[in-house]
């Protein structure tokens, strides 16, 4: 560190605690004065109470409500800034057609008193979608490693565009991810005072350790020049399209990626991807700031190495900079193409500042050992045949409806990971088939895998009994412990011996400071795992098909019978405890885009060769039969839900439900 810069980091510490947090005088105001309209006429003023710190007290103020459940993510982004740069971070939305945000800004700072006890600084981010319009408003401890044009470049291309949109929040998401990796750098080099204590902590130790060694391959930022105006998914013109073709091996392909980073060549229709990624490249907003860090990590990775497994290969990296990506690849037609979607559906951005294998369940595991192990989840592309995504997307919005709804949203999250248009579908999917449980269960799945746990609840919370275990799980991942207390017991309630509901209740008990409840749960648990009879084992209910057609086109007889919205499938029942059980109840349920009806308790459906509705331990019983309805339900989707009750002798009831959906063929 040069004299010049100690002095500097000297002072700047010096002043952190007085005025370093503001660029102007704060001021303790109710009301901010009026802003006069680019017509002259006053305009209404901004009510400060709105973005108060007591009304929205962490560092998300959506009070604009665009940043599409990215609340969460930015309140963890905010906490790692904190942690490893010592400075404030807060973003803010407003709705404010005609208040301009560069005003606005030095507003809401004062405001929300932004880095006022931050050791570093502090950081605010201001989306105003009415207006489409963003901003990045610094402290002046900040302003030397971040100076106006360079912020105001970044809050111009890569957050503005998108203020209006869903994509809001991956923007914000991406710029500060960014903003915390560029601060670090100039940290480093001595463009940015830092207490000591942050030169001790990891991010800046790897950072430094990564510059230091020779790795950082410098990429080149365009001005905000080059930048103005310019259409980032513009046609490749044809003589320039070999610069950034698939090749016959992956390094080359590789290579081509790197180009298209470099050049910020966002042109969706390049045949170096494959279709489901160009489908989200068209849907994608092209951040460039991200695309050149993206550049910059490749390039500072090499050399790389690539794992080839029949069609698909991983080209990786045995010395990966910080933050590095592997580049995942499909061999169509003889050459390599990059594969987006299961790049970036599989893998996560994690808190150590790199990224970790979230599925398991993807067809490029044999070359990602490096990122972790993840969990396996039913994620993989559909097979549409001939048919292209854009084809399929079309067919399904021209048909309409909750199914058209949902599938449209499968289609855009298996095949494009365009995540937050396909949580959109979904959504509109789950309110119109108010009675369609599949619609429920998928929303609450895929906001649990992007870690959107309150949309989670609220989609869990739409399935009743048959959710509340979920719902439990969702306030325990939010760290809400309290919240999931109640539907942790609703769940210990219908099934006193599930393992899983028992230990979420411990867990959550010994968290919320219910240290006897906790002890109860553990005792439980403890009995459990000792028990001869496995008494924990549920009644397993099988279906066969497991995936039965639905005929919607025409009816059936059975006997004399008129049936629709027909299914020919059996249920089987098993007790693989060790003791015998009493069946007390099968509720079957029909929960579908047709509305919601029930036949009641049909246990007498079964016949029971040890009598009076029992199994013995490890007895089955099937029945096989046609499933349908005497009036034409219109239904195109359909879910049977069995809800099964059974108790052994001396024991409480127990319960689980299974359901079956069905789709016409």
């Amino acid at each position: 560190m040069t004299r010049r810069t100690a002095l500097l980091a000297t002072l700047l510490l010096l002043v952190a605690g007085l005025a370093a947090w503001s660029r102007v005088q704060v001021q303790e105001l109710e009301t901010l004065p009026a802003i006069p309209r680019s017509d002259g006429l006053p305009a209404a003023p901004l009510d400060a109470s709105a973005l108060s710190l007591e009304r929205h007290p962490g560092p998300v103020a959506d009070e604009a409500n665009a940043l599409s459940h990215f609340s969460d993510t930015l309140t963890w982004q905010a906490k790692t800034w904190r942690e490893d740069l010592g400075i404030e971070v807060h973003v803010v939305t407003l709705a404010a057609p005609d208040l301009p945000s560069e005003t606005l800004a030095a507003e809401v700072f004062q405001i929300r008193k932004v880095g006022a006890d931050a050791p570093t600084g502090g950081l605010l981010v201001l989306l105003n979608p009415e207006r489409r319009e963003a901003r990045i408003e610094v402290s002046y401890a900040l302003e030397p490693a971040l100076p106006d044009a360079f912020v105001g470049r970044i809050a111009h291309d890569q957050l503005a565009p998108y203020a209006g949109y869903q994509m809001a929040g991956m923007a914000v998401m991406d710029a500060l991810h960014f903003l915390q990796n560029f601060l670090l750098q100039q940290a480093v080099e001595g463009r940015l005072a830092l207490a000591e204590s942050y030169r001790q902590r990891p991010a800046f130790l790897e950072k430094a350790r990564f510059l230091s060694g020779g790795g950082g391959a410098s990429v080149r930022v365009p001005s905000a020049e080059e930048l103005a105006g310019r259409d980032f998914k513009a046609a490749v013109p044809e003589a320039q399209r070999p610069r950034y073709a698939a090749a016959d091996d992956p390094i080359g392909s590789a290579e081509a990626l790197l180009r298209v980073h470099r050049d910020l060549a966002g042109d969706p229709s390049l045949d170096l991807f494959t279709p489901g990624s160009r489908c989200m490249r068209r849907g994608y907003p092209v951040a460039p700031y991200e695309e050149l860090e993206r550049a910059r990590t490749l390039e500072a990775s090499k050399p790389w190495r690539a794992v080839v497994q029949a069609d698909r290969a991983v080209v990786t990296s045995d010395h990966p900079a910080p933050g590095f990506v592997p580049v995942l690849l499909e061999n169509r037609d003889g050459l390599w193409r990059v594969d987006l979607p299961e790049t970036w559906k599989n893998l996560f951005f994690g808190r150590d500042g790199n990224y970790r294998l979230r599925n398991s369940n993807n067809p490029y595991r044999f070359g990602l050992a490096a990122f972790g192990s993840g969990e396996p989840y039913d994620l993989e592309p559909w097979s549409l045949g001939a048919a292209t995504i854009e084809e399929t997307l079309a067919a399904l919005e021209r048909k309409g409806g909750p199914l058209s709804e949902f599938l449209q949203g499968e289609l855009l999250f298996r095949n494009c990971f365009l995540a937050l248009d396909a949580l959109t579908h979904y959504e509109n999917a789950s309110k119109r088939g108010s009675d369609a449980q599949l619609f429920h269960e998928t929303l609450g799945r895929r906001a649990e895998y992007l870690g959107f746990y309150d949309l989670a609840i609220e989609a869990y919370g739409r399935l009743d009994d048959f959710g509340v275990l979920d719902v439990a799980r969702m306030y325990v991942a939010k760290g809400d412990f309290a919240g999931a207390v109640h539907p942790a017991r609703r769940a210990v309630q219908r099934n006193p011996y599930d393992r899983e509901a028992l230990e979420v209740l411990r867990s959550v008990l010994a968290a919320s400071g219910d240290a006897p409840g906790a002890s109860e749960a553990e005792a439980q648990l403890a009995a459990l795992a000792g028990d001869p009879k496995r008494a924990e084992l549920p009644v397993g209910v099988r279906f066969d098909p497991p995936d039965p057609a639905l005929m919607i086109d025409e009816p059936t007889l059975v006997g004399t019978t008129q049936v629709f919205d027909h299914s020919f499938f059996s249920v089987t029942l098993e007790n693989p405890s060790q003791r015998p059980i009493e069946i007390l109840r099968v509720t079957a349920h029909s929960l579908g885009t047709g509305g919601a009806s029930g036949l009641g308790d049909i246990k007498n459906y079964w016949r029971y060769p040890s009598g009076g509705h029992r199994l013995a331990a490890g007895e089955q019983i099937t029945l096989a039969k046609t499933w349908g309805f005497t009036v034409d339900t219109r239904a195109d989707q359909l879910r049977y839900v069995f809800d099964v009750c059974w108790r052994g002798e001396g024991e409480p009831p127990q319960c689980r439900a299974e359901p079956i959906d069905l789709f016409p063929r």
